[in-house]
Formats: structure tokens, sequence, C-alpha cells
């Protein structure tokens, strides 16, 4: 038995031009977690990437932490959890995770 839930997930209110330009030339030329796990996500944009890879690149365990602070700069990123029980081990699930940038802050300033 499995199931899948997606969550599309706006950035959290209103961003100024000017913030979303800035964020958007922070996030390509820093090294830094945020940064890594956003080129990894725009290099794989439109597609699904899995939470181990984020957490691989971005050399972070706390993934979720990361696509919390993409959106608060700006992103609009989308998720999608698949819950998958083993039928041999009773009440045991396993949770697998998968993220894709769909928005960077530059496509939402164009929208402004």
């Amino acid at each position: 038995m499995s199931y899948i839930v997606r969550h599309h997930v706006k950035p959290r209110g209103t961003f100024p031009r000017a913030h979303l330009m800035r964020w958007q030339h922070l996030l390509d030329s820093r090294d830094t977690q945020i940064a890594s796990a956003f080129r990894l996500l725009k290099q794989h944009k439109s597609r699904w990437v899995t939470l181990p890879d984020l957490g691989r690149r971005a050399r972070c365990r706390c993934v979720t932490q990361l696509i919390t602070n993409l959106r608060n700069h700006g992103c609009v990123v989308e998720n999608r959890t698949e819950v998958v029980q083993d039928d041999r081990l009773r009440g045991v699930f396993e949770i697998h995770s998968w993220y894709r940038l769909l928005k960077e802050p530059k496509d939402l300033a164009k929208e402004l």
C-alpha cells in the first residue's frame, strides 16, 4: 500500500522587486548550503530531486529547513511525498520525498 501527497507552496508574503533580484544574485553567486540546494534544483528545473540528493549536495541533514529558506527568499518549490507501507512488517512505513523548483526569484520579479 502506498499513496502520494503533493504540496505546492508559494513564497510567504509579497516581496519588492529589488529584494527578489538581490536574492536571485545571492543564490546564484554564493557558496552556502541554501545556494547549493538552489543550484541543484535549478539544474533540474521542473524535474523532481530526491531529499537525499539535496542533503548530499548542500552538505546538510535538515533539508526541510533549506526548502523553507528558499521559499522565504522568493522561490516556489513543490514537494511530493510518498508513504509506503511494507506489507511484510506491520506498522512500518517508509516516507520518500522529492522537490522541484517551479519559479526562481527573478521569475516572480518579472511578474511584478
